[in-house]
């Protein structure tokens, strides 16, 4: 087997590895939002106990607490390294797999891999570590995809055959 393919994998390429910040946080707005409603509703509701004060302050304190967290994660994810938005080479032969930028070539024999997963764009095959390197599945011809596939299951890695 011998496959050569060059390819540059945009942001939403990574989207199945990196999900966006904004839909991983979501759970802590609704969190944060009783937080803030309950702690005022306290606040309002029993103002005269100076415990309904204090728990009522600091369920809204956590909740506008929450609100800063999910901000800062959002604000800090910087989402897909520019490295990984550059053109790539793959070379994909029956000794390894080889995958190659204008600055860097690795190298990965096929025994290095402990197992495969296949997703709709991508090979994604798992190292110890573990590491996972990718091959996309796009710029492959169905014959390419195919023969790739078959060869993978020849390696006994049950999860390549698509």
């Amino acid at each position: 087997m011998r496959i050569e393919f060059t390819f540059t994998r945009g942001p939403k390429y990574f989207a199945v590895a990196e999900p966006d910040s904004r839909h991983d946080t979501w759970p802590l707005a609704p969190a944060a939002g009783f937080g803030i409603a309950t702690g005022g509703l306290l606040i309002v509701v029993l103002s005269g106990e100076i415990r309904a004060l204090i728990a009522g302050g600091l369920l809204a304190l956590a909740g506008l607490a929450l609100l800063v967290v999910r901000r800062l994660v959002i604000r800090t994810d910087k989402g897909v390294a520019s490295g990984f938005l550059t053109p790539r080479t793959w070379l994909l032969t029956d000794e390894r797999l080889e995958s190659s930028t204008e600055l860097s070539t690795a190298r990965y024999s096929w025994s290095s891999f402990r197992s495969v997963v296949v997703v709709d764009q991508a090979y994604l095959l798992v190292r110890p570590g573990p590491t996972v390197i990718d091959v996309p599945r796009s710029p492959l011809t169905e014959e390419q995809d195919a023969e790739f596939a078959a060869f993978l299951a020849g390696l006994g890695f049950a999860g390549a055959a698509k």
